[in-house]
C-alpha cells in the first residue's frame, strides 16, 4: 500500500480542535517491510510531527527517574534486610551449638590501681571428689601454713595522687615517699580475715576472752582493739577481735558479690536426700596475675603505721 492510498491527516486549526491523533495503518517501506511501532504521531497546526516513543514528554521523564530511584532504594533496603536476617540466623545457630552465655572479656584493667588481669577457667577442688585436696587443707600445721603464707605476703600498695583522689575516702600518704599514697587491695584483706578465722578454729588459745580491764594487748607488734555497740573502746584479744570483725566482713563481701553460679546436686540413697557437688568449673580472675602485680617492687609496701591523711 502506498502513501497515495492513505493521505496524510489534514491540519486542523488549534482554536477549533485539539491535535488530531492519526495512525498510519499497515505502511510499508520501499522494500515491503512494515513500519516500526512508533506509529502513533501527533500533527499540530503547523503539521510538525512528534514521535511519542522517541521523544517522551517531561512528565513521563520525571516519572521514569522517580521509578528508577525508588527501585534503587528498594534493592538496597531488601539487601540490607537479607544480610541482617542471615546474621541473626548465624547467631541463633551458634547459640544452639555452644549455648548462649555472656562472655566476659578475656582481659581487663581492674580498679583504681589499674591492674591488668585476665579471666581464666578454674576447676574448684574442695575435697569432695577423690584427689581434690589442696595444700591449703589440713588444719593448722607447718605445711598448710606455708601454703597460706604464699598468698598473704601482699596487700598494701602504692598509689599516685590521682589514684588516691579517685577513692571514695581519704587515704594516707606513703611515709617512705610523700609523693605517693597507701592503699590496700581488698582481696588480700579478705584472705587475711579468712586466715584469722582458720587460726581461731584450729587453735583454741586464739579465742581468748576479753582480758582484764585496761590491759592493752599486742600481737606481732600491733595494738588490737574493737568498738562495741556504744562506740566505747573495748580491748579484746587479737584473735577474738579479728574473728568478730572477719565473720561479718566476709559475710558482707559474699553478699555483695553474690555468686549466681548454679551448683549441681546428686541424690544419696544413704542420706535419702540431695548432696551438693562443690567442685564446679568457673570463670575466674587470674589471682596469680594480681598477686604478681601486688608484690612487684614498684607497687608493694610493707605494713607501716598510718601517718598523714590525703585529706
Amino acid at each position: 500500500m502506498s502513501s497515495k492510498d492513505n493521505p496524510p491527516c489534514q491540519s486542523v486549526p488549534a482554536a477549533s480542535q485539539d491535535l488530531e491523533k492519526c495512525r498510519e495503518a499497515s505502511l510499508e517501506t520501499e522494500d515491503g517491510a512494515s513500519t516500526s511501532p512508533s506509529s502513533f504521531i501527533y500533527r499540530d497546526r503547523e503539521t510538525s510531527q512528534v514521535d511519542l516513543w522517541s521523544h517522551p514528554s517531561p512528565s513521563k521523564t520525571n516519572s521514569l527517574h522517580l521509578y528508577r530511584r525508588l527501585s534503587f532504594h528498594l534493592v538496597v533496603t531488601n539487601t540490607v534486610t537479607l544480610l541482617f536476617a542471615l546474621w541473626i540466623l548465624y547467631l541463633y545457630r551458634e547459640c544452639l551449638q555452644r549455648g548462649c552465655q555472656y562472655q566476659k572479656p578475656r582481659s581487663e584493667i581492674r580498679g583504681v590501681a589499674e591492674i591488668p588481669v585476665e579471666w581464666t577457667t578454674r576447676k574448684f577442688r574442695t575435697g569432695v571428689e577423690e584427689g581434690g585436696l589442696t595444700d591449703f587443707i589440713g588444719g593448722w600445721n607447718e605445711h598448710t601454713n606455708a601454703a597460706w603464707d604464699t598468698i598473704l605476703d601482699a596487700g598494701l600498695i602504692k598509689l599516685t595522687e590521682d589514684q588516691a583522689k579517685s577513692l571514695p575516702y581519704n587515704t594516707t600518704r606513703n611515709p617512705q615517699d610523700p609523693s605517693t599514697y597507701v592503699g590496700a587491695l581488698e582481696v588480700f584483706h579478705q584472705l587475711h580475715c579468712l586466715n584469722n578465722i582458720r587460726h581461731g578454729y584450729y587453735v583454741p588459745e586464739a579465742r581468748d576472752l576479753v582480758p582484764e580491764p585496761g590491759k592493752l594487748l599486742t600481737h606481732a607488734g600491733q595494738l588490737f582493739f574493737c568498738l562495741n555497740d556504744e562506740t566505747a573502746l573495748t580491748i579484746r584479744s587479737p584473735a577474738f577481735c579479728s574473728l568478730d570483725h572477719c565473720f561479718d566482713y566476709l559475710r558482707q563481701n559474699i553478699m555483695c558479690w553474690s555468686d549466681t553460679t548454679i551448683s549441681s546436686l546428686a541424690w544419696s540413697t544413704v542420706l535419702d536426700g540431695y548432696y551438693p557437688r562443690f567442685d564446679p568449673v568457673k570463670e575466674c580472675l587470674d589471682f596469680e596475675q594480681i598477686h604478681a602485680w601486688a608484690t612487684r617492687k614498684e607497687n608493694w609496701l610493707p605494713n607501716d603505721p598510718i601517718h598523714e591523711s590525703s585529706g
